[in-house]
């Protein structure tokens, strides 16, 4: 059986069955901020929307949707050898 420990509090780490694991192959902060949302509202969708005012307020909506597909796909990427899933539901992301 797999297990995942997540520290969000103080320093991120990632724990796949005990042993500390590098978050540097996801590219970027962005990609663990999004993480991290997902995680406080775990089980929720998360607009895209809102992902997009956490990260890029200032940027043009088409401009700011594209970075978020990238993020997104750099964190499933990241997140396959944990076996955690990234759904894109309504709108948003569970």
């Amino acid at each position: 059986m797999t297990s995942l420990k997540i520290h969000l509090f103080g320093k991120f780490e990632v724990h796949l069955n005990g042993q500390l694991t590098t978050t540097q192959s996801w590219k970027s902060q962005q990609t663990r901020t999004i993480f991290k949302i997902l995680l406080t509202r775990r089980g929720k969708v998360v607009p895209s929307d809102q992902i997009i005012d956490i990260l890029w307020p200032n940027d043009e909506p088409e401009s700011a949707r594209r970075r978020l597909h990238v993020r997104i796909s750099q964190l499933r990427n990241a997140l396959r050898e944990f076996k955690v899933l990234v759904q894109t539901v309504d709108g948003g992301y569970i």
